[in-house]
């Protein structure tokens, strides 16, 4: 199997209500949005999860706000399944910041206040030269590069293999935008306050490193794949360079996520509002495995993956009945999450395979017949689960809860079954 990397949303992910249900139900995400509004002095929370939206999506306002949500996300993840790293971290524009946070470069509360300076910063540039962005989709890149020399705008996102985002001064960017139509692209003007990874945005770059160079940067404790690069960065001054120079200049997603994979990584989670990452990791890599996770229920429902593709998903309830007989105490399920090379080669459930099951110390553990058909459980297996005194429980999931989607949002999840192979 191949590694995990974490990506983050950047701005557009933003969306009223994000994070509400991981506030009401993790004390780890509760916690970041409560230190979020301490360190800003501003109610962000309630502005994410009440709005009103026309003011969340403010610049000033929906950077913070992502970034926020995305850490309260990764947190809650923690809480649930510790030990879950990634081997590399990578955020889209405003995700490289979450990255930070994420790699042990900065504290949140110093991040948080540095990403709302950010998008201030962005906002009063974009008022002192009003200028946009716009996607392009279905002109390869060099065709866009020399239209854009033709009409002086500039690339400012590379996202995919067929979108490409371009930024400048607003009459440039309409004339941009009219000749790529004429040569059959899609366009797409994007809702922004200005031109941003752009040269437009010097006067916030130079501000922005004023404001980063009298803050303590550690270096990352996980490589992170910076956007003007694509490659990853492993000091805090190269952090530094990195997080100014962005502002003005190209996010290189789909080179940074092609790094990735040709140095291992095979699964994507992104954390954080929304699925744009993912989509774009797919048109990247249609072979990459991509888990967004958003929300409580997401977090609930991740799976863990070992061994060559080998995914188990486990979770716990207090009360389930099956088949007429009734579950009182707390129950493991464990569904099918087997790819087909399992299908072929077969896999047997061993003893030690199950240390962190049994250390749950379940009344059974309940085996949906998918994974019972494709993971073989050898007599030793379920002499071992009925020595500790566990019963072995073979039966559909739905028997056990009345959807997957029921089972997704308990609120008492197990911890992972990890394979070893």
């Amino acid at each position: 199997m191949g590694d995990i990397a974490f990506v983050f949303p950047g701005q557009g992910s933003q969306k009223l209500g994000m994070g509400l249900d991981l506030y009401q139900d993790s004390p780890a995400a509760r916690e970041v949005f409560e230190e979020c509004d301490r360190a800003l002095d501003f109610p962000l929370s309630q502005l994410c999860f009440q709005g009103p939206e026309e003011e969340l999506c403010q610049t000033i306002h929906a950077q913070p706000a992502i970034m926020a949500t995305s850490i309260a996300c990764l947190r809650a993840v923690s809480e649930l399944h510790s030990g879950f790293q990634p081997s590399l971290v990578a955020g889209h524009s405003l995700g490289e910041y979450t990255a930070l946070v994420a790699a042990g470069v900065l504290e949140f509360s110093d991040c948080i206040r540095l990403v709302q300076e950010r998008g201030r910063l962005m906002h009063q540039a974009g008022a002192r030269q009003p200028g946009g962005m716009a996607a392009i989709i279905g002109l390869d890149e060099p065709s866009l590069a020399k239209l854009c020399q033709e009409v002086g705008v500039e690339i400012a996102n590379i996202n995919s293999p067929n979108q490409i985002v371009i930024s400048g001064a607003v009459e440039a960017l309409n004339q941009a935008m009219e000749l790529a139509r004429s040569q059959g692209a899609r366009v797409v003007p994007l809702e922004v306050s200005g031109a941003f990874h752009s040269q437009l945005m010097k006067s916030a770059a130079d501000e922005l490193a004023r404001i980063i160079s009298e803050l303590h940067f550690r270096d990352p404790e996980i490589p992170i794949v910076v956007n003007t690069t694509a490659q990853p960065a492993t000091t805090a001054q190269e952090i530094k360079e990195e997080l100014a120079h962005q502002l003005r200049h190209c996010v290189r997603w789909r080179h940074s996520v092609q790094y990735m994979i040709d140095h291992g990584v095979s699964t994507f989670i992104e954390i954080g509002p929304g699925s744009v990452l993912s989509g774009l990791i797919k048109r990247i890599d249609k072979g990459a495995q991509t888990v967004n996770i958003s929300d409580m229920s997401s977090i609930r429902a991740l799976s863990f993956w070992a061994g060559d593709g080998l995914m188990i998903e486990s979770y716990r309830f207090g009360h389930v009945v099956i088949d007429g007989k009734e579950y009182s105490n707390d129950v493991l399920i464990l569904r099918q999450g087997v790819k087909d090379w399992w299908r072929r080669q077969g896999h047997e459930l061993c003893p030690e395979d199950l240390d962190e099951i049994v250390s749950e110390r379940p009344q059974a553990l309940i085996v949906g017949t998918g994974a019972y058909g494709l993971v073989q459980i050898p007599a030793e297996t379920r002499q071992y689960l009925e020595s500790q005194g566990i019963e072995l429980v073979v039966a559909a999931t739905d028997k056990a809860c009345d959807s997957y989607n029921q089972l997704c949002r308990s609120q008492r999840v197990a911890a992972a079954l990890h394979l070893t192979c």
